[in-house]
């Protein structure tokens, strides 16, 4: 059975699935004891890392000179450097995604304002290897 709401969103039901397609994406609605599932949970990963670059890029248009561009990403990535020496064992995909976002956004908000793309890339990096070689010695304790 289908039913058409508008000209762009569609309504498919049938017994075992349930979907809703609105301008081309398709979301699965679910029903269960706990309630019913619209998918936002299936997506978790892609709104975190869209709103990482969002974070990324306002930090950097925010920082108003070169010197704190470059004392936000390293703040930024000593603090993922020790997210990652926490979650050794148990990285995922998604985390590396987000990570990567953040980088992204923030290098594209640093050629709108200050800083040089390669220092801060090379600031992150290093600050991240850094953070994680001081907990993995035991400098930084838990």
């Amino acid at each position: 059975m289908k039913r058409i709401l508008s000209n762009k969103t569609i309504i498919k039901n049938n017994s075992l699935k349930n979907t809703i397609k609105i301008q081309g994406i398709e979301m699965k609605i679910t029903a269960s004891k706990k309630g019913v599932d619209f998918g936002f949970f299936h997506w978790w990963a892609e709104y975190f890392a869209i709103g990482a670059l969002l974070t990324g890029l306002i930090l950097s248009i925010i920082a108003r000179s070169a010197f704190m561009s470059y004392g936000i990403i390293t703040l930024c990535g000593l603090i993922l450097g020790r997210m990652f020496y926490k979650k050794k064992d148990d990285l995922h995909i998604p985390f590396f995604i987000m990570t990567a976002c953040f980088i992204i956004g923030f290098l594209i908000g640093s050629t709108l304002g200050y800083g040089d793309t390669r220092i801060i890339f090379a600031l992150f990096i290093g600050a991240m290897i850094f953070s994680n070689w001081l907990h993995s010695q035991g400098y930084i304790s838990e």
